[in-house]
């Protein structure tokens, strides 16, 4: 066991703007964004929301995709309020789509 090389590991800085560029590596993504936005659908409260269930998007950027709600009121629905159930359809389609969910992630990160 002594007799094994040592090696120097320096990670690659570059790695999710390289992964970013392969077309496997979008269609991986999209399927991903494609299964979450299902997920917060199915999770979205009918009738009580308003048009919410109808204004979910994913958005593409260079290195990641976001699934995204344009509802003007959709915090409300995610989050709730003094006068409104927290219902969050986008934070458990997260999870229902099998993908960890990390609230203390900052954007963009």
């Amino acid at each position: 066991m002594g007799d094994l090389p040592m090696t120097n590991f320096r990670p690659n800085r570059q790695a999710r703007a390289q992964l970013a560029r392969q077309p496997e590596h979008k269609k991986m993504l999209r399927e991903q964004a494609e299964r979450v936005k299902d997920s917060a659908e199915r999770e979205t409260p009918i009738g009580e929301t308003g048009d919410t269930i109808d204004r979910y998007a994913i958005v593409e950027f260079p290195t990641r995709m976001r699934v995204l709600n344009h509802d003007p009121f959709f915090h409300l629905t995610e989050f709730g309020s003094v006068n409104n159930a927290a219902y969050a359809p986008l934070r458990r389609g997260v999870r229902r789509a099998g993908l960890r969910l990390d609230e203390d992630d900052k954007p963009g990160a």
